[in-house]
């Protein structure tokens, strides 16, 4: 079972792709959901998870920002956002 965190400023698409993955994705098990980068950080290094579900515009920092803070990077990304423009 691959271990997942879901990072998103926007509480609406948190719940849609936590929906989305317990719908269409049974081998995926939801262990964070965390609604910024800071928040995402903590949880990726307590919690390594095999996966992260990862919004690419947040307020306080992008995506790529967050990711940039991380000496190593061990899991899948998959990168999500509501703007056409960033798709």
């Amino acid at each position: 079972m691959l271990r997942d965190i879901i990072i998103d400023d926007e509480p609406e698409s948190l719940q849609a792709v936590a929906g989305q993955i317990k719908m269409y994705c049974p081998s995926v098990k939801i262990v964070a959901t965390c609604n910024g980068a800071k928040s995402g950080l903590q949880s990726i290094a307590e919690l390594q998870p095999d996966l992260i579900f990862l919004d690419i515009i947040m307020p306080e920092m992008t995506g790529l920002e967050m990711l940039a803070q991380l000496t190593e990077i061990n899991f899948g990304i998959i990168f999500i956002t509501a703007f056409n423009e960033y798709a």
